[in-house]
């Protein structure tokens, strides 16, 4: 008698143990599906994190940087000291020291706004400041950044149009 009352007990529990791997199934489907269609869907895996020297998808080259000059498509940075900026800059550029980024931020946040693309610079390839103002702008919302790695040096070196001097309203000597 045991026998066949574990039998019909067995019998039920497995169709209700089907039953319910059935509709967790069809959930789990209907839930990813409704994630990849849904314009607020969660990544269902972690993305990559970028890798240290991920800007070069953003970097730009010398003839890049100088088009981009040229035709007054973009707002070029300069993330180098006050006095490095006044010791020689790409003319019309702003002085913005990435290590005064929440200072300086106010003052231009206007100009940061739109379509206009923002090419940050510093130095040269062994400068970092331009990657790091490119890194805050984009923390901050400005999506249009792409940073000119050869910098100041190669502009210089090439011939194209520099000035001299403190940025306009800084003080000599002091921070911009």
């Amino acid at each position: 008698m045991s026998d066949s009352l574990l039998k019909n007990y067995r019998l039920p529990l497995r169709r209700t143990l089907f039953e319910v791997s059935g509709i967790v199934l069809f959930s789990v489907v209907i839930g990813l599906l409704y994630n990849l269609l849904s314009p607020r869907g969660i990544p269902l895996l972690a993305m990559p994190e970028e890798e240290e020297n991920g800007w070069e998808k953003y970097a730009i080259s010398l003839e890049t940087a100088w088009e981009k000059y040229d035709s007054g498509e973009a707002l070029f940075l300069d993330a180098r000291s006050a006095d490095d900026y006044a010791a020689g800059h790409i003319r019309g550029a702003l002085n913005f020291p990435a290590d005064d980024f929440e200072s300086q931020l106010p003052q231009i946040f206007d100009l940061l706004i739109g379509d206009r693309e923002v090419i940050t610079y510093c130095g040269g390839e062994e400068c970092h400041s331009s990657t790091d103002l490119a890194d805050a702008l984009r923390t901050a919302g400005c999506v249009k950044v792409k940073v000119f790695y050869s910098g100041w040096v190669s502009w210089k070196e090439i011939g194209y149009p520099v000035e001299y001097g403190p940025a306009p309203g800084a003080r000599e000597g002091g921070k911009g």
